[in-house]
């Protein structure tokens, strides 16, 4: 780390951070507020912006690792034209704006810099992030909403106030749920606010995308969008909808970092380990909180007789089973017993009278992320399965919940897994419960 002391001088500047800069005499026009005196702005690692110093500045510098800053032109960075967008949007109102490009085209940056325009003019504004891979806001595998309470610098300082649990890290093979989750938010969030932002995701240019986006757009109703242009594999958008809503095309920065999927995947990884170690501890009576849109633990038990002889059959390692309608669960001590048990799938299934059965190990169901769902049916967050005490019938959990007294009234399966160290894990088997 290193700290200067410099005049920067009129112009526009690339910062590639991670930089802090503290104004002490001047002004700086960085995502779409006036930086002034004693006012800092902070370019975190990965994050390249674009500043307009508007006078000769005094600054105090602290340079991080590859943190660096560059004299630029406005031909090369798209603030002024972010700008011209922004001032447009916010005098014409709009009340809901949805931002859409692919990866690593500027959308969380155009974002931040719409809010900020909004907010320093006097509007209620409201963020949502429905980039469930992402989690600028809340949890990964969330849609979430926040409010501006200060000029931000990037997204990540803000803290949700709402979200809706969509339990995987990718839209596809999810999109129904990212787009009930982003209008719920949308329509949840619009008494309060004059503008609200939507964030997207970077699924963008294959034809299952195509079908996704277009049905966002059309379920959530925006009143603009802003595609940012990219290589171009987002402009199908500017030409489906462009005669139907007010489209807006932002310039792509010509130079940015892109961030990894590796990186993408420790940021989340990064928050689970925050949520093991600040989470809040909760006993969860089994049976008597659903497990919502499961068979699990929802189904019959089967009788103690059955049970006995499943032990005898597997050498007691059958847990827990029932039965729901002519599909039978069981869970099972460990991984050895599981694949033990697929050599006696037909003396299991004449013994509980069954077409099929659907066999989990413990350790399948430690770690999994949950949605927790309250008195109202609204998502009041997440929460991650330390331990099922069969003998107690409680399920132990890790929440996200401040207050120890909040209620819970229901579970909702994600398809991901945590390890202690905060690894993160898809799941499949859970998809059939």
């Amino acid at each position: 780390m290193r700290i200067k002391e410099t005049v920067l001088d009129r112009g526009v500047y690339r910062v590639y951070g991670p930089v802090r800069i503290d104004v002490i005499d001047g002004e700086i026009f960085h995502l779409g507020r006036d930086v002034k005196n004693n006012e800092e702005i902070i370019v975190v690692a990965d994050q390249t912006v674009a500043i307009f110093v508007k006078q000769p500045t005094k600054t105090r510098i602290t340079f991080g690792l590859s943190g660096e800053i560059v004299p630029s032109s406005s031909e090369e960075e798209p603030i002024f034209h972010w700008k011209k967008i922004v001032e447009e949007i916010v005098a014409n109102k709009y009340r809901v704006v949805m931002v859409l490009g692919e990866t690593d085209s500027g959308k969380s940056t155009f974002s931040a810099f719409l809010a900020n325009y909004a907010f320093v003019n006097g509007y209620r504004t409201v963020i949502i992030d429905s980039d469930v891979g992402q989690n600028d806001l809340g949890f990964p595998g969330c849609i979430s909403s926040a409010r501006l309470k200060k000029p931000l610098s990037w997204l990540r300082e803000l803290s949700y106030e709402n979200l809706f649990f969509v339990g995987s890290t990718t839209p596809a093979n999810n999109t129904d749920s990212v787009i009930v989750g982003t209008r719920t938010l949308v329509e949840k969030e619009k008494e309060n606010s004059d503008l609200i932002i939507i964030n997207t995701d970077g699924w963008i240019d294959d034809i299952y995308a195509r079908k996704y986006k277009t049905k966002l757009i059309l379920h959530v109703k925006p009143d603009a969008l802003v595609v940012m242009e990219g290589t171009g594999k987002s402009e199908y958008i500017v030409k489906f909808f462009g005669d139907l809503i007010p489209v807006y095309k932002a310039k792509t920065p010509s130079i940015r970092r892109i961030k990894k999927r590796a990186r993408r995947r420790l940021r989340r990884e990064v928050s689970y380990i925050d949520l093991f170690l600040n989470g809040v501890k909760r006993q969860i009576p089994l049976g008597k909180t659903p497990i919502l849109g499961s068979m699990l633990f929802s189904g019959e038990k089967i009788s103690a007789n059955q049970l006995e002889i499943l032990n005898k059959l597997l050498f007691g390692g059958v847990i827990y089973s029932e039965k729901y309608d002519k599909i039978g669960v069981l869970i099972l001590k460990n991984e050895n017993v599981k694949r033990n048990a697929k050599k006696y799938l037909l003396e299991i299934k004449k013994l509980l009278n069954v077409n099929r059965i659907i066999m989990l190990s413990l350790s399948d169901l430690v770690g999994v992320v949950v949605g927790l769902v309250g008195e109202k049916l609204e998502y009041i967050g997440v929460g991650v399965i330390n331990k099922i005490d069969f003998r107690k019938n409680i399920i132990y959990l890790t929440t996200s919940l401040g207050d120890e007294t909040t209620e819970i009234k229901g579970l909702v399966l994600g398809n991901i897994k945590i390890e202690r160290d905060g690894t993160e894990t898809r799941l499949h088997n859970l998809s059939y419960l």
